[in-house]
């Protein structure tokens, strides 16, 4: 998949519809996943928790377009996502990290071709023990699913767990016009690349 610069990070076009934003990121990564399943962060600078719903309209969008998509809510200190699918978060990601895996964590959408992890019950998972056997989980889902997105917490209240980031080949980011300030995203692009990861794309948003 073609990376986006850092520097194209603070000069996305203003003009472009939402919309247009994403059948473009979408073609990106129906590319980028012609030759292997993919892993991608979903990140902001900002402190809205609200830009979860673009990541779950761009998890729709994929799986509408024929991809077998998981989209799975690393905020565990303040999920959100599963507020959008009008289901809880008492079972999900943070319990698999602990516990280990269980199909009952797994929600299937509306969409067919779309299943949704939430963050789970446990919000002190960074510095515990994990399950020795989540790794396997992790690869697993390579083999089930064509895209697996992540959504990360804001990056000015928490950073997504190490083994997360690891996990992820790419990283896309969410700008919102007015909100977030140029040098907190070029920051934020700088840290993921640093770790190796590609900058997938943008999805600007005006307010």
């Amino acid at each position: 998949m073609e990376e986006t610069s850092v520097r194209s990070l603070t000069k996305q076009k203003r003009g472009n519809q939402l919309d247009e934003q994403m059948d473009i990121l979408c073609m990106r990564i129906e590319e980028g996943i012609a030759k292997e399943p993919v892993m991608l962060m979903v990140s902001y600078a900002g402190k809205e928790d609200s830009r979860a719903i673009i990541t779950c309209k761009l998890a729709s969008l994929l799986a509408n377009r024929g991809k077998k998509v998981l989209l799975v809510d690393t905020n565990f200190e303040n999920p959100s996502l599963h507020e959008w699918f009008r289901t809880n978060s008492l079972y999900g990601f943070s319990d698999l990290l602990i516990d280990g895996p269980s199909q009952q964590m797994y929600k299937e959408t509306m969409i067919e071709g779309f299943t949704f992890l939430p963050a789970g019950s446990k919000k002190d998972v960074i510095g515990r023990r994990l399950e020795p056997n989540y790794e396997k989980e992790l690869l697993k889902w390579k083999k089930v699913y064509d895209i697996v997105l992540f959504q990360a917490p804001s990056a000015q209240v928490s950073n997504p767990p190490s083994f997360v980031t690891k996990a992820c080949e790419g990283v896309i980011f969410l700008v919102k016009e007015r909100k977030d300030k140029k040098k907190d995203i070029t920051k934020l692009a700088e840290h993921y690349m640093k770790l190796g990861k590609y900058v997938a794309g943008v999805i600007y948003q005006k307010t």
